[in-house]
């Protein structure tokens, strides 16, 4: 695969901000699977029907088990919601495989065309069952007004909250 592996390649995990009391709450995002274990309320931004295959589909290295015993992130800001849930996808379980990831490609804000980006880009980094809040860098927001709501549920020790209006699409709608 084209592209150096970044010295500390960013991952990075959506979710809606109704979520992030209980993230909070529990010190950690929780996989789909251990969400539902645990009765953990929460609101989807991902395909239902989607969600539903990854909770079935096996992962045969690691820990075993199926894709939604994984909290699953990406290696690009705007994502098109990574699949590793899709036949040819293929798991490696080492850090030392990031170079089978094209870097390429994941800085790209538009794809477009025949060639595979959009599924290059779906490459995913999955952690199994939980990952501690604890190791959440920043949270990345699109608008100041988000960044306000944020910061309030957060209180004082936190990680840092930007804005980051080109992580996100906005459906139809603009940014200053």
């Amino acid at each position: 695969m084209p592209g150096t592996v970044p010295t500390n390649p960013a991952i990075y995990h959506i979710t809606h901000l109704a979520n992030l009391p209980g993230i909070l709450r529990d010190g950690c995002l929780w996989s789909d699977s251990e969400r539902i274990r645990r009765s953990v309320a929460s609101t989807n931004i991902g395909h239902k029907h989607i969600k539903q295959r990854r909770l079935k589909r096996a992962v045969s290295i690691a820990a075993g088990g199926a894709l939604g015993d994984y909290v699953p992130f990406n290696f690009c800001s705007r994502s098109v919601m990574g699949h590793a849930d899709l036949g040819y996808a293929i798991y490696f379980d080492s850090l030392a495989h990031l170079a089978q990831v094209n870097w390429t490609v994941m800085p790209l804000t538009f794809w477009a065309g025949s060639d595979d980006t959009r599924e290059k880009r779906q490459a995913e980094f999955l952690v199994h069952e939980s990952f501690p809040w604890s190791a959440v860098e920043q949270i990345g927001v699109r608008d100041a007004t988000v960044a306000a709501r944020v910061q309030a549920l957060l209180g004082r020790d936190h990680p840092p909250v930007q804005v980051h209006p080109g992580w996100y699409y906005w459906s139809g709608r603009c940014s200053n």
